[in-house]
C-alpha cells in the first residue's frame, strides 16, 4: 500500500469516527468492506494509538470507544490477523493511556468523568486482548472436562458461579465453549446411537443455562458458522432414515435459538461501549416505589378542567404532552401546551432523575431500523423505567396527571398577546392516534362533539402560527430522518402540525421568557448556528444537482447535504438557525429527553419564585456540567444506533 493509500485510509477512519454523518458512513463501509484486513488493522490500530493523547484535552472521547469496536468487528471479520502482532500493539496503547494519566491528570477536563472513561477504555482493551489471545484457555479445560466428560450439570453451573467470565474462555481455534457446546450437540442429534436421548437433554440444558448467563455473547462470526452448519446437516438429511422426522426437528429447533439468538445481547454488547444504559439498577427501582407509593397531596397546583386531548403514534406509550383550545371571547385563541412533570413526582437529586439526565434521550430501536423479535416495549431503551414513564408520569387517558401547562393567547395574526406559565393537575380526555386526529378533522364526529370541536381550534391555531414560524425547508427535510425522539413532527397531515406548532411555540417562548432582556437568566438552548461558508455549501450542493423527480439524484441530494449541514447541541447561548429562532429551548418532553428535565428543574428555579444571586449561579453551573453530559451521550447515541445498524449489515454479508 502506497503512502498516498494509507493517507486515504486514515482520513476516511479518522473523518467517520469523528463526524459520523452518512456521507463519511458510505465511505468507512466501503472501504471496510473491500480493503484488506491486514491494512485495515494497521491503519485503525495507529489511529488509536495516536488518537488516546485526546482523553486530556477532549471533553467527548466516544469516538475512541467507536474504533475499538470496530477493531474488534475487524478481528472477528479476518481470522487470519496476527493476534500477537495485535496483542503487542494494545498493550502499547494501555501503557500510553497509563502514562498519560500519571503525567497529566491536572489537564483533564472534568477529572473523575474522564477518570471514568479512561478506566472503561483500558477495561476494554483488556476484554480485546482476552479475546484474541490464541493460547488455549484453562478454564475451557476445566469446563470441556465437565461438560463432555463428567456431564453434570451442577458441577457446571457451580464452575460459572465461581467464574463467570470462564463463559468467554476459547480454544486454540478461537471457538469459545458455547460454540463447542452447540456443536457437539449437533454431532448428537445426527448419531445414530440409540442411547442419546439422556445427552440431547443434557445439551439441550446446557445451552440454555449459558444463553441466560449475564456474560454470555454469542459473536457474528460464531453465530455464521454455526448456521451454516445447521443448514447443511438440514440439507443433507436422509429422508428414509427412521428418524429422519426427529432429527430435522431439533435441528430446526436449533437454527431458530441461534438466528434468532437475543437480539438485545448484542445491542447490549454495542451499548457497553458506548455508555448506554439498558437496565436500571435495583437501588434506582426501589426508589422509585417509595415515591409511588406516598400517598401526596398537591394544594397549590391548578386543576385543569378544559377538555384536553394527546396526539401520539399508534404504538406511542409514553405520553408527554396533552393540548386545550378554546375561542375566547374578544376572537383571540387560548392554546394550552400541558407537559408531564417529572420533578413533581420526584426530587431533582434523586437517583432517577440523575440517571435519566445522564442517559441522554430514550432510544428508538424500532424506529431506527434495528429489529427486535421481543415485545414492543423492548424496541425502547428508555430513560426511566416503563412503569414510571408509561403509567405513574404519563397523561393516560381518564387519570389524574401533574404537569407543567404553558397557557398562550393568539390572536388572528398569530402573535402572542399574553402568556401564563402554571404547576397543574390535568386529566386527558381522549388519546388521540395522528390517523384519528386527521379522520375526525376531515370528517367530523357525531360521537365525539367535543373532541372534534378542539381539533378544529387547534387547526385554526396551528395555521395561524404559520404566520409565526419559517423554519429552514433543509432543517425540516434533514428533520424528518432524525432520531430525535422529540414530538417535533414534520409530516404534512394536519394532525402532525398542531402538534409541531405547539411544540415550536412552547420551546422558543419558554426559550425567549428566559432570555428576556429583562431578566437574561440561564437555562438550556437547543442551539443550532450555520455558518455562511455552510450556507453556500449547501447552496451549491443543491445548484449542482438541480434536483427533478429522479429519486436516486435525490438521494444523493440528500446525502450530500447531510454530510454538510451541522448537528444541533445544547449550550447556555446561540440561536437555532434551522429554525430561524433566536432562543428555543427543548420543554416538551420530560419522561423522554433528558434536557426537558433539566428545562422543569430551571422553570422550578427561575419561573415560579424569584431566584437570589446564589440561585443563579448554582442553576449556571448545574446547567453547564449537565449539557456537556447530554451533548456527550447525545453522539454517543448517534454513534450506538450507527453501529447497530452496521453490525447487522455485517451479519447478512457473513452469510
Amino acid at each position: 500500500m502506497g503512502k498516498s493509500e494509507n493517507v486515504r485510509n486514515r482520513s476516511v477512519l479518522e473523518t467517520y469516527f469523528k463526524k459520523g454523518d452518512k456521507i463519511s458512513r458510505k465511505h468507512f463501509e466501503q472501504l471496510f468492506f473491500t480493503e484488506d484486513g491486514e491494512i485495515l488493522e494497521k491503519v485503525l490500530l495507529t489511529f488509536l494509538y495516536e488518537e488516546v493523547d485526546s482523553i486530556v484535552c477532549v471533553p467527548d472521547i466516544t469516538y475512541l470507544f467507536k474504533a475499538f469496536l470496530y477493531l474488534e468487528v475487524l478481528v472477528e471479520r479476518y481470522p487470519e490477523l496476527d493476534k500477537k502482532k495485535i496483542g503487542r500493539k494494545l498493550r502499547k496503547i494501555v501503557e500510553k493511556i497509563e502514562t498519560i494519566e500519571e503525567e497529566k491528570k491536572e489537564e483533564f477536563y472534568s477529572k473523575k468523568k474522564v477518570s471514568d472513561k479512561i478506566k472503561k477504555l483500558k477495561e476494554l482493551i483488556y476484554e480485546l486482548e482476552d479475546k484474541i489471545e490464541v493460547k488455549k484457555d484453562n478454564y475451557y479445560e476445566l469446563l470441556e472436562y465437565f461438560i463432555f466428560e463428567v456431564k453434570n450439570i451442577s458441577y457446571i453451573e457451580k464452575i460459572f458461579q465461581t467464574f463467570d467470565h470462564a463463559i468467554r474462555a476459547k480454544n486454540t481455534n478461537g471457538n469459545t465453549i458455547f460454540y463447542s457446546v452447540v456443536d457437539k450437540y449437533m454431532q448428537t442429534i445426527l448419531s445414530d446411537d440409540e442411547e442419546k436421548g439422556q445427552d440431547i437433554f443434557f445439551y439441550k440444558n446446557v445451552i440454555s443455562y449459558m444463553k441466560n448467563m449475564k456474560g454470555f455473547n454469542l459473536s457474528n462470526i460464531e453465530k455464521s458458522k454455526l448456521l451454516q452448519d445447521i443448514f447443511h446437516n438440514i440439507n443433507f438429511l436422509n429422508k428414509n432414515d427412521e428418524h429422519y422426522d426427529e432429527k430435522n426437528e431439533l435441528l430446526l429447533e436449533l437454527k431458530e435459538l441461534i438466528r434468532n439468538e437475543n437480539d438485545k445481547t448484542s445491542i447490549k454488547k454495542i451499548a457497553s461501549y458506548y455508555n448506554i444504559e439498558i437496565d436500571f439498577e435495583e437501588e434506582l427501582l426501589e426508589e422509585l416505589r417509595i415515591y409511588e407509593s406516598k400517598n401526596q397531596k398537591y394544594p397549590n397546583r391548578k386543576v385543569v378542567d378544559e377538555y384536553m386531548v394527546t396526539i401520539d403514534g399508534k404504538c406511542t406509550y409514553e405520553i408527554d404532552d396533552g393540548l386545550t383550545a378554546k375561542v375566547l371571547k374578544n376572537g383571540n385563541y387560548l392554546l394550552g401546551v400541558h407537559i408531564a412533570s417529572v420533578l413533581g413526582y420526584l426530587p431533582f437529586e434523586s437517583i432517577a432523575v440523575q440517571n435519566a439526565i445522564s442517559r441522554g434521550s430514550s432510544i428508538y430501536l424500532a424506529k431506527n431500523g434495528i429489529y427486535s423479535r421481543d415485545e414492543e416495549e423492548s424496541k425502547i431503551i428508555p430513560i426511566f423505567p416503563y412503569e414510571f414513564s408509561t403509567d405513574y408520569a404519563s397523561l393516560v387517558e381518564g387519570q389524574e396527571r401533574l404537569a407543567n401547562s404553558y397557557f398562550f393567547e393568539i390572536d388572528k395574526q398569530g402573535n402572542i398577546v399574553n402568556e401564563k406559565f402554571e404547576k397543574t393537575i390535568v386529566r386527558s380526555r381522549r388519546k388521540c392516534t395522528y390517523q384519528e386526529a386527521n379522520n375526525i378533522i376531515d370528517y367530523g364526529s357525531k360521537k365525539e362533539p367535543e373532541l372534534e370541536r378542539t381539533l378544529h381550534i387547534l387547526t385554526e391555531i396551528a395555521y395561524t402560527l404559520d404566520n409565526r414560524f419559517h423554519p429552514s425547508e433543509i432543517y425540516q427535510a434533514l428533520k424528518s430522518q432524525s432520531n430525535d425522539p422529540a414530538k417535533v413532527i414534520l409530516g404534512n397531515s394536519a394532525a402532525e402540525h398542531i402538534v409541531n406548532q405547539a411544540m415550536l411555540l412552547t420551546g422558543n417562548e419558554v426559550g425567549n421568557w428566559y432570555k428576556d432582556e429583562k431578566r437574561d437568566y440561564p437555562c438550556l438552548l437547543r442551539v443550532h448556528e450555520i455558518s455562511d461558508e455552510v450556507t453556500r455549501e449547501l447552496q451549491e450542493a443543491i445548484d449542482n444537482f438541480k434536483v427533478s423527480v429522479d429519486k436516486e439524484r435525490f438521494d444523493r441530494l440528500y446525502e450530500s447535504l447531510a454530510g454538510i449541514y451541522p448537528k444541533a447541541y445544547y449550550d447556555l447561548k446561540g440561536r437555532h438557525d434551522g429554525l430561524n429562532f433566536d432562543h428555543y429551548c427543548h420543554a416538551t418532553s420530560p419522561i423522554r429527553r433528558s434536557a426537558d428535565i433539566l428545562q422543569e428543574y430551571t422553570l422550578d428555579t427561575c419561573y415560579f419564585k424569584k431566584p437570589t444571586d446564589k440561585e443563579l449561579y448554582n442553576l449556571e453551573n448545574v446547567l453547564i456540567e449537565n449539557k456537556n453530559i447530554i451533548n456527550a451521550q447525545n453522539n454517543a447515541i448517534d454513534y450506538f444506533l450507527d453501529d447497530c445498524r452496521f453490525q447487522k449489515r455485517l451479519l447478512r454479508k457473513a452469510k
